[in-house]
């Protein structure tokens, strides 16, 4: 099975097409690059259809749609794990969050613009990844919780708890 991915970059009022070129990737491929190198960085989906995907990404000035596009049945996995993001998007602790953002307001302005984008975008990465792993409620507030946990490590965690009946917080305790 081939995805096709390509991208449009907006940047100063002019628009480069094939940003990166049209291109074939694996489901994994894909998977990698939507969800570590577009959502992580604050990306969100303005579009999704059955076989087209876009997602739009704003960093450093720069406005970038990547479009994904397949046989529908090709595209399934990247459908579930967008579903899973919005998921995420609603069950991301705010709280904690604003706490976060606040302590960054000491940096100058690019760098808490910058840092407020890729800590939203890899909280919702991180929580996509437990909540699709099957992660239960209290599993995924210890995981978020956790702030300077990134989501592979997240994941291992939830899975271990999982497996060991252990809290995520006390396995990081043992573990960390």
């Amino acid at each position: 099975m081939t995805i096709h991915i390509w991208g449009i970059r907006k940047k100063s009022f002019e628009t480069f097409h094939d940003c990166p070129p049209k291109h074939e990737k694996s489901i994994d491929e894909a998977l990698v690059s939507i969800i570590v190198f577009e959502l992580a960085y604050g990306g969100y989906p303005i579009s999704i259809e059955p076989n087209h995907i876009v997602v739009q990404t704003q960093v450093m000035g720069c406005i970038d749609e990547v479009h994904v596009t397949g046989e529908e049945n090709e595209l399934q996995p990247l459908h579930l794990a967008l579903s899973f993001w919005k998921e995420a998007c609603t069950s991301v602790d705010t709280e904690t969050l604003s706490y976060q953002l606040v302590e960054m307001t000491k940096g100058p302005p690019l760098e808490i613009a910058m840092m407020a984008t890729l800590l939203l975008g890899q909280n919702r990465v991180k929580a996509c990844i437990l909540l699709a792993s099957g992660a239960n409620d209290e599993q995924l507030k210890d995981a978020m919780d956790l702030e300077k946990l990134n989501p592979e490590d997240a994941l291992a965690l939830v899975r271990l708890s999982q497996e060991t009946g252990k809290r995520v917080t006390e396995l990081h305790m043992e573990l960390y």
